[in-house]
């Protein structure tokens, strides 16, 4: 592989992450919400009732950087904390009422952006552009 053509694809995901990433503030700016706190409440919509450590997992986050998360959400009424009724030594994390009304907005911003992106791709290109993805995102 050259050099130009790395050259090229390092520029490229820059340009993509940076505009993935002003498109996500400007969603996230009208909730008071970081995007990453936004992300926890979206990843807990899509897991249900996950433990700290199991939500740190899925965010690449450490439990300590997670804590002080759910600790301004619970404030914000977001998020709950409950006992594990199978582990007494874990914490499970559930949505309340307002937390999932936001993961439903945020999902929906999402779900909406899929569908813009992927109209650019044919079907049998989205499969195979879904492929590449998928050896990017292991290789992180």
């Amino acid at each position: 592989m050259t050099s130009k053509l790395k050259a090229d694809f390092g520029h490229l995901l820059l340009a993509f992450f940076e505009r993935l990433s002003a498109w996500e503030l400007g969603v996230v700016a009208e909730s008071d919400l970081s995007p990453a706190q936004m992300h926890a409440l979206e990843m807990l919509g899509h897991m249900g009732n996950p433990t700290m450590k199991a939500l740190a997992g899925q965010l690449g986050v450490t439990t300590g950087t997670l804590t002080t998360m759910i600790d301004r959400l619970e404030k914000e009424n977001l998020v709950v904390r409950q006992k594990n009724p199978d582990d007494r030594r874990s914490t499970i994390l559930a949505l309340t009422k307002s937390g999932r009304q936001h993961f439903e907005q945020h999902h929906q911003f999402h779900i909406q952006l899929t569908e813009e992106l992927s109209a650019c791709f044919s079907e049998d290109e989205l499969s195979i552009f879904n492929e590449q993805l998928q050896r990017l995102v292991e290789r992180i």
